[in-house]
Formats: structure tokens, sequence, C-alpha cells
């Protein structure tokens, strides 16, 4: 019974042995001569196809681009495919987004059918302002870090034909575009759900149409002016000095351009419903001080901006 059992025990012993070696090296074949040329193809068709839908969208955004030149369209690419990789950025504009849209969901509440003039006027006003409040902030955390989210390639920028003023222009083009229709809608909705009269929606898309060319420029030129190539979070530089700098003088922008078109309005409001004398000539000095404003918030920045970095060794 012991050398039967003994000689079985063998005998199974080395079946179970020579099976798992005959197994291991016939694993061993296929997966030299089969699995890794499998997964080397897969990888490479898997590579392909992201290199292929990456091409279609970089495609898409030369074409969406073709009128601009192609130092400034490259430059357009490059930003807008960053934005929408950087999860800082996007993020916070969704933020942005739903808060607006509870914003203008909101305004359901405030009653339509205000018969006064006078205080569909202040309500146009207060609505133009928190407009403008948007267009500032969206300025301030998006636009102000634009030239410091260079980074230390900033330098290459400069080395290279493109000027900085054609780098102002695509980064002015672009914010302008994105910030003046997002402005625009808010304003035309939020007036369409308050009644406005279409006097008031004219005033306030002009408003608005300034107010996004000078924030943008604004803030261009005074990131141009401060800026921080060392940060690659684009909210820690916006809450650095110069962003608080130019937070605050966009702000105080926004105050002051809604006084100098509310004053003459409010006055001609006064006159239809109290009868109180009102010139033309106020309507042409607000016209004046909105066109030395707007200049002096377009130009003033940017010429220090530009004169900054041409002092600036890289």
């Amino acid at each position: 019974m012991r050398l039967g059992f003994s000689s079985d025990a063998r005998l199974f012993s080395s079946a179970l042995l020579s099976t798992a070696f005959f197994g291991a090296c016939v694993s061993d074949f296929f997966a030299r001569h089969l699995y890794r040329p499998s997964f080397e193809a897969a990888m490479v068709l898997s590579s392909r196809r992201i290199f292929k839908k990456r091409s279609i969208i970089n495609s898409w955004l030369w074409q969406f681009f073709r009128t601009f030149p192609k130092d400034v369209r490259a430059l357009l690419v490059k930003d807008s495919k960053l934005f929408v990789r950087d999860p800082n950025q996007w993020s916070m504009f969704a933020v942005l987004l739903v808060l607006l849209a509870v914003y203008l969901a909101n305004l359901r509440f405030i009653p339509s059918k205000i018969e006064s003039l006078l205080w569909q006027t202040v309500i146009s006003f207060v609505n133009f302002a928190f407009s403008g409040y948007i267009l500032a902030t969206l300025s301030v955390r998006f636009v102000y870090p634009a030239i410091s989210m260079e980074g230390k390639s900033f330098w290459s920028i400069m080395s290279s034909p493109l000027s900085v003023k054609k780098l102002f222009w695509e980064k002015f083009i672009l914010a302008f575009v994105v910030f003046f229709i997002l402005a625009e809608v808010v304003a035309v909705i939020s007036n369409g759900i308050l009644s406005q009269s279409g006097q008031m929606v004219i005033l306030t898309a002009v408003g608005i149409f300034l107010m996004s060319i000078s924030l943008v420029s604004l803030n261009v030129g005074l990131g141009i002016l401060f800026p921080n190539f060392e940060e690659l979070n684009p909210m820690r530089i916006a809450s650095s000095g110069g962003g608080m700098i130019s937070a605050l003088l966009s702000l105080f922008y926004v105050g002051v351009t809604v006084m100098i078109i509310a004053v003459p309005t409010y006055r001609y409001t006064s006159h239809l419903t109290f009868g109180d004398s009102f010139s033309s000539i106020e309507i042409l000095i607000a016209i004046s001080a909105l066109l030395v404003v707007n200049g002096a918030a377009t130009l003033i920045p940017l010429k220090l901006g530009l004169n900054a970095i041409a002092r600036r060794e890289f």
C-alpha cells in the first residue's frame, strides 16, 4: 500500500509540475509574440484617436480665428485651450455663471409693472451698476492674470517677432468678446424681466459696450504693469497687490461711469415727471465726461504697462 501510494504521489506531482511548467512556457510564448505587440498596437491606436480628436479641435479653432494674423491666431488658440484645460479657470467661470443665473431668476420677484417713470429709471441703473460690477469682477479675475500666466516663457515671446502690442491685442480681443457678450446677455435679459423701456435698454447696452472696452484694457494694462511670472495660480495673481489695485480702480471706474450716465438721465426723468428744468447741455457734458473717463481708463494703463515691459530685462 505504501509503495503504491508513493508511486501515485510521484506520478501526480510530476504531472502537476510538468503541466505548470508547460503552462508557463505557453504563457511566455503568447506574452512575447502576441500580448506585447497587441498591447503596443492598442496604445498606438488609442494615441492616434486622441491625436485625431485634438487635431479636429485644433483645426476648428484655427478656422474660428482665421480672420487674425497667424501669430495672433496661434496665441488665441493656445489661450483658448489652456483655459479649458485649467480647472482653476473654468470652474470659477462656471460658478460665476451659476450666480448670474440665480440673479436673473430672482429678478422675477421684483414688481415689473411699476408705473412711476422715476422708479423705473432707478431700478434700471441699479441693474446697470450690477452688470458693471460683473464685468469688473470677471476682468480682475480672468483678464488681469492673463499676462502673468505666460510664466517664465514670457521671455521667448519678448524675443520673438511678436510685439507686446500684438500680445495685448490678443488678450484684449479674447476677453472683450467673451465678457461683452456675457454682460450684454445679462443686461438684456434682466431689462426684459424688469419690463424696461427701449431707451433704457439701448442706454444700458451702450454703457456695457464702453465698460467692456475700458475694463478689459484697464486690467490687461495693469497686468502688464504688475506682472508675476513666478506664480502659476491665477487666483493668487488676482489677489496680489497689483490685483487689489486693479480691483479698486475697476470698481471706481464702474461707479464713475454709472454716475455720469445716471445723473443726466435722472434729471431728464424728473423733467418729464415733475417739470423740473433740464438743458441739453447736460447731455453734452455727460457725453464729454464719459469719453474722457473711458479714454483715460483705456489708454493710461496700457501706456504705463507697455513702457514698463519695454524697460524690463528678461
